[in-house]
């Protein structure tokens, strides 16, 4: 399944975001800073490490003001919104399909 594979690419980028902070900080001896957009970041990896897209979603209209400042960002986050949501099923699983064709309804 190609989007479960994406959700799993994004969940391993999203483990190797959170060791970048942590060793910015460590290096830096300082927390990240302390602004709108450094929390929606922080949180929006939170969110595609358990290929939440719902959360990220909420994420991005709790936080619209400050990715506002940032469209390229904000196109990347619907992107990857896009790529965590589930597909919705297109027609009848191919089950009922073969059950209406044998059964001779129409």
């Amino acid at each position: 399944n190609f989007r479960g594979q994406v959700a799993k690419q994004l969940s391993a980028y999203a483990k190797i975001g959170k060791v970048i902070v942590d060793i910015y900080e460590k290096e830096t001896e300082r927390k990240v800073p302390d602004t709108p957009l450094m929390h929606f970041l922080q949180l929006a990896i939170e969110a595609i490490e358990i290929s939440s897209d719902g959360l990220l979603s909420g994420l991005k209209e709790k936080y619209g003001a400050a990715l506002g400042q940032d469209v390229a960002l904000s196109q990347e986050v619907d992107q990857m919104i896009a790529k965590l949501k589930p597909r919705k099923a297109t027609g009848p699983p191919l089950s009922d399909m073969f059950k209406t064709l044998f059964s001779g309804a129409v």
